[in-house]
């Protein structure tokens, strides 16, 4: 999240040369902003008279085709729990380090939990079990199943009940050299499908299509959707 950095993570003149990238790996400006759609989710699921689950499919395929990004709006979250959200947690990682420490993810010094707080070199990590996202991943895993032309609870009768939904906070502290650094590193997402809730006006997250990168900006109470690996396969 963006905004205030606490003090123990605000970089400050030279860059610690831990997160200087090698001069081959370093980033490169975008080739532009990634055109991936926005689908209205309600529409997707409830096929009506007026063809618009069939319009939301096919901007859904081309997503697919293309991308593997996609935006989605008419979720079922509201809005007013997002903005409670997105405030709690730049609450949270406003907070000295003592303070979050007492959240963090060690047992007894020794063993990690997966819930809690991490700080992770660049970034502050919040970890908690989610649950509202379960309608949402249905939702996308049955309109999956159906652009393949395979029984809609194809995907969700693969996913055991013991699959975990994690809710994962982050915070990126301002960098004063970004062109020497990578705040996260390119990789591919695993598991089922990302759920990313990006902050309106924070740039830096970006996709990677015919070897350019291009930047993906955020839009007010939408979703960003990500299939990650175990979709692609």
């Amino acid at each position: 999240m963006e905004g205030e950095a606490s003090p123990e993570l605000k970089l400050e003149g030279d860059i610690p040369a831990r997160y200087v990238m090698p001069q081959q790996d370093r980033p490169s400006a975008a080739a532009g902003v990634a055109p991936i759609p926005v689908i209205d989710l309600g529409r997707l699921s409830r096929p009506d008279a007026d063809g618009g689950a069939v319009e939301e499919e096919a901007k859904l395929r081309w997503a697919l085709e293309t991308w593997g990004f996609f935006m989605i709006t008419n979720h079922g979250i509201e809005a007013s729990l997002m903005d409670w959200m997105m405030n709690a947690s730049k609450e949270f990682f406003g907070q000295p380090t003592e303070e979050k420490q007492t959240y963090n993810n060690i047992i007894d010094g020794k063993r990690f939990r997966l819930e809690g707080y991490r700080n992770h070199f660049y970034r502050d990590v919040l970890l908690q079990y989610a649950s509202r996202t379960k309608i949402i991943k249905d939702c996308i895993m049955g309109a999956l199943a159906n652009l393949l032309e395979l029984d809609e609870d194809y995907f969700i009768n693969r996913t055991t009940t013991r699959a975990r939904a994690l809710a994962r906070l982050g915070y990126y502290p301002p960098c004063p050299r970004p062109d020497l650094v990578s705040g996260f590193k390119p990789h591919y997402d695993g598991g089922a499908l990302s759920i990313l809730f990006v902050e309106e006006n924070v740039g830096g997250l970006q996709v990677l299509r015919n070897g350019k990168w291009y930047n993906i900006l955020a839009k007010p109470y939408t979703l960003l959707i990500n299939i990650a690996e175990c979709i692609e396969e």
